[in-house]
């Protein structure tokens, strides 16, 4: 049940992904592996590889900012193909700004910024910048910082070094935003900032405010979306629209009418999803790698198989079988465990519902 849990979220994030995607005329979905790109940095080895934010969560994240958009940039460090470029661009940002040091994303990402189409953007002072991380001067103006894991501490720390100096020469409001965010404790060991929130995907850190009472330990509070699209419309200094008290019986049924309609979309997807997964289980195909004692060949120990930690088709399966046969022409030859004990291994690709050590999840 896990799995297929698992294998729905990745069909749907994958979908919604997609549908940003179409919708907006641009290329964004898919990881890449650095070693498929034109790098020149010498920080290579310290990069990972390509995987856009979700749409769903940026839209989330940068709406919930206690800021006024208007007096504050956004910087994306290892932005990729700009997904996060596009996205702040619907938020009245002073300008937004990208840092990329693999050449075809940045490519990719200009290419999105021309094409980019919403009739909700705010900005277009938006650009993609080809270039290494650790060399960005960061800008003079209150800043966000949007860091999606892009590297290790290799180039973290000197870049949150220098973030320290520089706000330590110019005090200004600077807000990080660390998705997926893997070296978080070295934010507040080696800047000013603060973690002011903590959530199952990213933490948010910002300069330490008096009236900032917010801990990583609180539980944040997220504004409807709906309220947040108004308030982050609004034009500087202006106060955001005034709500009626009567109306909010009204506003609550209507609330509940489209919640109800998203329930029901959101279950029809489910179904629709759940038989695509089961149909698809029925027909993936584990490689099993079986080491067969030759002082006992109806052994079945446990510890005799060993399974590739992927499913494919079974065309894929016996494909890799044969490469693994002609890589070692040899599998017939004995292998000796420590303890001098004589082996053949064998390769067997098995539905993913036939567990050969026994029944399927007891082990």
């Amino acid at each position: 049940m896990t799995k297929l849990i698992d294998i729905l979220r990745a069909l749907v994030g994958e979908m919604r992904c997609r549908l940003f995607d179409w919708r907006h005329h641009v290329h964004t979905c898919g990881n890449v592996e650095l070693e498929e790109l034109t790098i020149t940095s010498e920080n290579m080895h310290h990069g990972v590889f390509y995987e856009p934010t979700h749409p769903k969560l940026l839209f989330e994240v940068l709406s919930s900012l206690d800021i006024s958009y208007e007096r504050y940039a956004l910087v994306d460090l290892g932005s990729g193909k700009g997904r996060v470029l596009l996205v702040a661009s619907e938020f009245p940002f002073l300008e937004v700004r990208g840092v990329e040091f693999a050449r075809e994303l940045h490519e990719w990402a200009r290419e999105n910024i021309r094409q980019y189409r919403s009739g909700a953007q705010k900005t277009r002072n938006v650009w993609s910048i080809h270039g290494d991380a650790i060399e960005l001067e960061f800008p003079t103006s209150p800043f966000v910082l949007f860091l999606n894991n892009p590297f290790g501490p290799a180039v973290l720390v000197p870049i949150l070094r220098r973030l320290r100096q520089t706000l330590t020469i110019h005090p200004r409001d600077v807000i990080i935003v660390y998705a997926t965010p893997r070296y978080g404790d070295l934010i507040e060991r080696e800047t000013m900032l603060t973690c002011v929130e903590r959530s199952r995907y990213h933490n948010t850190y910002r300069t330490r405010r008096p009236t900032d009472t917010r801990a990583c330990s609180a539980v944040s509070t997220t504004v409807p979306q709906y309220q947040m699209r108004k308030a982050h419309s609004t034009t500087s200094g202006e106060d955001p629209p005034q709500v009626d008290p009567r109306s909010a019986y009204l506003e609550g049924q209507r609330s509940d009418s489209s919640s109800m309609r998203r329930s029901l979309r959101v279950l029809s997807t489910f179904c629709l999803l759940a038989s695509v997964a089961s149909a698809d289980a029925k027909n993936a195909f584990v490689l099993w790698r079986h080491f067969v004692p030759k002082d006992n060949p109806e052994d079945n120990d446990a510890r005799l198989w060993h399974a590739e930690p992927k499913t494919t088709t079974k065309e894929q399966c016996e494909s890799e079988v044969k490469e693994y046969q002609a890589l070692d022409p040899g599998l017939e030859k004995l292998r000796f465990d420590a303890s001098g004990r004589a082996y053949r291994i064998e390769y067997q690709c098995l539905l993913d519902t036939v567990d050969p050590r026994g029944p399927k999840g007891s082990r």
